[in-house]
C-alpha cells in the first residue's frame, strides 16, 4: 500500500476520532474536574471588540445568558484581528455589518449596537494587548467569541453548544417540569430546512477549502440538502 492510498484510508479514520462526540465528552470532564481541583467559579470569557457586529450581538446576548444559568461573564476589550487572520480585511468589514443585520433582525435584536459605557474611559494600549495575549494564550485570534473551560463559542450563532454544556453541569436556573426538562435555546437555529416553489435551474456557489474541519464537517451535508430542494 502506497503512503498516499494509506493516508486517504486513515485520515477518515482519524477524523472521526478526532471529530467525535466522546472525544468532546471526555474533554469536558477532564475540564471540569480541573476547574473543580483549582476551586474556580464558572466563568465565560468574553472578549469583545467595541466596534466588531459580532461582538456588539454577544454583548447583548449575554445579559440574557446570565439570567438562565449560574455563570458570571468576564470582559476582556480586544482590538482589530492580525492581518494574517485577515486577508480582506475591508470587505469582511463590509459582510459582517450585512450578515449581523440579518441576524439581529432574526432574534429580535438590535442593529447597529450603541456600544454602551461598559469603560469610561477608551481601553489602554497595556490593557489590549494583555486581551490580546490571553486570547492567543488560549489559541484563538477573533472577537465576538466566548471562552469557556478549554472550548470557543463564535457570537450568538454557537451559544446553544454552550448552554447544552452549561446544562450538563447543572448551571441551569430554569424551572423545570421534570428533572430531565430542557430549555428552548435562546436563539434556535433550524437547519436544512426545505425550499418551496425552487424555480427551475436554481444553483448555489458553495465556497470550501480542502484543509478547512468546516468544509469537511459541511460538504456532504450541503449537496444532500441540495439534492433533496432541486437545486444545483
Amino acid at each position: 500500500m502506497s503512503f498516499r492510498s494509506l493516508k486517504s484510508w486513515l485520515m477518515p479514520v482519524i477524523s472521526q476520532r478526532f471529530l467525535s462526540r466522546e472525544r468532546l465528552l471526555a474533554l469536558r470532564r477532564k475540564a471540569e474536574q480541573k476547574r473543580q481541583s483549582q476551586s474556580r467559579p464558572h466563568v465565560l470569557h468574553f472578549f469583545h471588540q467595541l466596534d466588531d457586529p459580532y461582538s456588539q450581538l454577544l454583548a447583548q446576548a449575554l445579559p440574557l445568558l446570565q439570567s438562565r444559568y449560574a455563570v458570571s461573564v468576564l470582559q476582556h476589550v480586544v482590538g482589530e484581528p492580525d492581518d494574517s487572520a485577515v486577508p480582506e480585511r475591508e470587505m469582511l468589514k463590509a459582510y459582517s455589518q450585512l450578515d449581523a443585520s440579518r441576524l439581529a433582525s432574526h432574534h429580535g435584536l438590535r442593529f447597529p449596537e450603541v456600544v454602551e459605557s461598559v469603560h469610561t474611559t477608551k481601553p489602554t494600549t497595556e490593557s489590549l494587548l494583555r486581551s490580546h495575549r490571553l486570547r492567543k494564550s488560549w489559541g484563538h485570534y477573533l472577537s465576538g467569541m466566548i471562552y469557556y473551560e478549554g472550548e470557543w463559542y463564535w457570537g450568538i450563532d454557537r451559544l446553544h453548544h454552550l448552554e447544552s454544556r452549561l446544562t450538563d453541569l447543572g448551571l441551569s436556573t430554569q424551572k423545570k417540569s421534570h428533572p430531565q426538562q430542557r430549555s428552548a435555546p435562546l436563539f434556535a437555529i433550524k437547519q436544512y430546512q426545505p425550499l418551496q416553489n425552487v424555480p427551475e435551474g436554481t444553483s448555489i456557489d458553495f465556497y470550501f477549502s480542502l484543509r478547512s474541519p468546516y468544509s469537511a464537517i459541511s460538504v456532504a451535508k450541503v449537496f444532500d440538502w441540495a439534492k433533496a430542494n432541486g437545486v444545483q
